[in-house]
């Protein structure tokens, strides 16, 4: 039983180590909007107007107002979330691997009798290793295939995709209602 705690304890200390959502204000996307004329403009999208994007300029600190037929490109730089898809993957696939072969023990009747193989701690921490290791890869899978960056190429897209191109930066920006 000595190892069953020490095992939830160590779940108990995963789940509180995985990040949670910073408290305070909001901050918008990460986006590269390269224009027309060749310029790039790499900054905070701060909101999303009728006819304009407002981004803050990470090298100049300002915000500036780009019209939208001035865009070419606008690309979203998507933050990876490695750390919590570890975690997540790792906790859910410790309690599901060491819930299951523990569960497998009890209907098979490995528990009891003359030849105990096994212990039921044995069990659970057999497959609960098991099963961390392969929530580590699927949650690295999932963290990976999240963070990937979106583009959208301005000039090429048809009415219908552009409004759904700035309904889904305008709940990107800082300020998604103005």
């Amino acid at each position: 039983m000595r190892v069953f705690s020490v095992f939830l304890s160590g779940l108990v200390f995963l789940a509180a180590a995985v990040p949670a959502e910073a408290a305070g204000e909001r901050s918008g996307a990460r986006v590269v909007v390269e224009r027309v004329s060749g310029g790039l403009i790499e900054g905070e999208l701060i909101a999303v107007r009728a006819q304009a994007l407002v981004v803050a300029d990470t090298v100049s600190m300002a915000s500036s107002d780009i019209s939208l037929g001035d865009v070419f490109r606008v690309k979203i730089i998507r933050k990876t979330r490695l750390l919590k898809g570890l975690g997540l993957g790792s906790l859910f696939g410790g309690v599901i691997g060491g819930s299951g072969t523990f569960g497998y023990g009890a209907a098979a009747g490995y528990y009891g009798g003359d030849w105990q193989l096994f212990t039921p701690e044995d069990m659970f921490l057999g497959g609960a290793v098991y099963g961390v290791a392969f929530g580590l890869i699927v949650g690295a899978l999932a963290a990976y295939n999240s963070g990937l960056d979106l583009e959208y190429a301005w000039r090429s897209l048809s009415s219908g995709e552009r409004e759904r191109a700035l309904k889904k930066l305008r709940k990107l920006s800082r300020f998604p209602n103005e």
